[in-house]
C-alpha cells in the first residue's frame, strides 16, 4: 500500500468490482482516460478475470486501486516492462467524477512514478 497525502494505492478488491465496471462502463469516463476507444465490459466478466487471478494464485501485480476519502476513485497501473531498458508505461483513470480536475490523479501519478523509479528500478526514458 502507497500512502500520499489525500491517496492511497492498495490492491484491488472483490468489493471494489462494481465500481470499477461503472468507471469501465462510463463513455464519459472512458474517453476522458486517452486509451483506446471504449469498448463496454460486462460485470461477470470483470469478476471472472478477477476470479481467475485468485485462482492461480497470482500476485496482484502492478495494478492499484485509488482510494480517497474512504472509496475508489480511481485505478493506475504500470505496465508493459522492457527488462533490459528498465522502463514501463503507466495508466491512470479517476473515474470518479467528483474528483476530476483536483489534484486527486496527479498525487497517485507521483506516489506510482516514486514505487516505480525507487522500488522496481525503472528508469526516466526521453
Amino acid at each position: 500500500m502507497l500512502k500520499g497525502k489525500r491517496v492511497i494505492l492498495r490492491s484491488m478488491e472483490r468489493e471494489d468490482l462494481p465500481v470499477l465496471s461503472a468507471f469501465n462502463n462510463d463513455l464519459e469516463v472512458e474517453l476522458a482516460s486517452g486509451g483506446d476507444a471504449p469498448i463496454p465490459q460486462s460485470f461477470a466478466r470483470l469478476q471472472a478475470r478477477y476470479d481467475e487471478s485468485l485462482r492461480r494464485g497470482e500476485r496482484d501485480g502492478f495494478h492499484f486501486a485509488i482510494e480517497a476519502d474512504g472509496k475508489v476513485i480511481g485505478i493506475c497501473d504500470l505496465f508493459r516492462f522492457d527488462e533490459t531498458a528498465h522502463t514501463c508505461e503507466l495508466g491512470i483513470v479517476i473515474g470518479d467524477k467528483d474528483y476530476w480536475g483536483k489534484g486527486y490523479g496527479r498525487e497517485a501519478i507521483l506516489l506510482l512514478l516514486q514505487y516505480a523509479f525507487q522500488y522496481r528500478n525503472q528508469h526516466k526514458y526521453g
